[in-house]
């Protein structure tokens, strides 16, 4: 039953690099983990092991081995006398020709590639023994058994797909800050929501099938939601711009009529002021009894000479025509002393403006 199952591996390896495309992606599929060597043989030394489900590049086929580009999990070592500077910096040069890269520290560990004079190496780590550890150079090869390796697409297809979901992932993290700007500032254009809504499909079509699109799909709802509330908050504030036009309309209308009522009337006769009359009330010392008024503005205040017949209260609530002198009084500005007063109108209710 096992050897059944490492055979229908293998034939659908084969089948997924059918024609020969190298390098393709493929993953270790076995129980625990897969021994990797320095050569196409079961008894060549060991490199190392993979555990089950790491991702590799398979460069090629030779008869059932894959050979690998040299996985990352794996050590790569080269002595670091033969560098310029001893591997003591982050970076140095291969100082001679043909230097050995190996699979360990030592003389005693496979050989997995080898460098010429002048190569630049990454180190990472340096022993006492004086060999440096590096990152893997891209002629380092490893090999492993075709029959634990499943291949799937070839490696510029998945690097492709990478490039997508990475340029998925930064456009949802853009989208997603614009977003959360708008719901801030409470406020959103169309222009502003067609460009946020196409972003979040976007990401779906640039990584289908992937954690992206699944919060693409999740802030395009919260957007949908978002775009919504500020249209019905925008139909409110239409509705109440609506509202304060018409009573603006009202109101000039109102003030239209009045003059055609009030103007041939007051024409009749020249006053010097015109307007309603209203007591100041039982204040102490006060030069003046009454107020003029014309859309609650005090115009001027009113008084009368001593002994004279006129009497003011008589016509407090009305809209009179007054004549008279002006003069100034600190605190209570022009004071109009009424030697001549006549009522234009009895009934302020009608000079009220209407309910809205």
């Amino acid at each position: 039953m096992k050897s059944q199952l490492f055979c229908a591996i293998a034939l659908l390896a084969t089948a997924a690099v059918s024609g020969g495309e190298f390098p393709s992606v493929g993953e270790i599929k076995v129980a625990n983990k897969l021994n990797v060597r320095a050569a196409p043989a079961a008894d060549a030394a060991l490199l190392g092991q993979l555990p089950a489900g790491t991702k590799v590049v398979v460069l090629e086929k030779k008869g059932e081995f894959y050979k690998l580009q040299y996985p990352r999990q794996l050590e790569a070592w080269i002595a670091a006398w033969m560098l310029l500077d001893n591997g003591k910096n982050p970076s140095d040069v291969v100082a001679r020709d043909k230097v050995n890269v190996r699979g360990g520290p030592g003389t005693e560990y496979p050989q997995v590639c080898t460098l010429d004079k002048g190569e630049k190496v990454e180190i990472l780590k340096l022993n006492r023994r004086n060999w440096a550890s590096i990152s893997p150079p891209l002629k380092a090869e490893a090999w492993v058994a075709t029959q634990f390796v499943v291949v799937g697409e070839t490696l510029a297809k998945f690097e492709a797909k990478r490039r997508q979901q990475e340029e998925a992932h930064k456009m949802l993290d853009t989208a997603i800050a614009g977003l959360k700007e708008h719901m801030d500032k409470k406020q959103i254009s169309d222009e502003e929501y067609a460009g946020l809504r196409a972003s979040f499909e976007k990401v779906g079509q640039l990584a289908p099938n992937s954690d992206e699109e699944r919060r693409a799909l999740e802030q395009k709802a919260l957007l949908e939601q978002f775009w919504g509330v500020m249209q019905l908050e925008q139909q409110r504030t239409l509705a109440k711009e609506k509202i304060e036009e018409e009573k603006r309309k009202i109101d000039e209308k109102y003030q239209e009529d009045i003059k055609k009522i009030v103007a041939p009337i007051e024409q009749q006769k020249k006053f010097q002021f015109i307007g309603w009359v209203e007591s100041v009330g039982g204040l102490l010392y006060r030069p003046a009894t009454h107020r003029l008024k014309e859309g609650g503005q005090v115009l001027y205040y009113l008084k009368t000479k001593p002994g004279s017949s006129v009497n003011l209260d008589d016509y407090d609530g009305k809209r009179v025509g007054v004549n008279g002198p002006v003069e100034r009084f600190r605190g209570w500005s022009r004071i109009v002393t009424a030697e001549e007063i006549e009522v234009l109108y009895e009934n302020p209710d009608f000079f009220l403006k209407p309910a809205n």
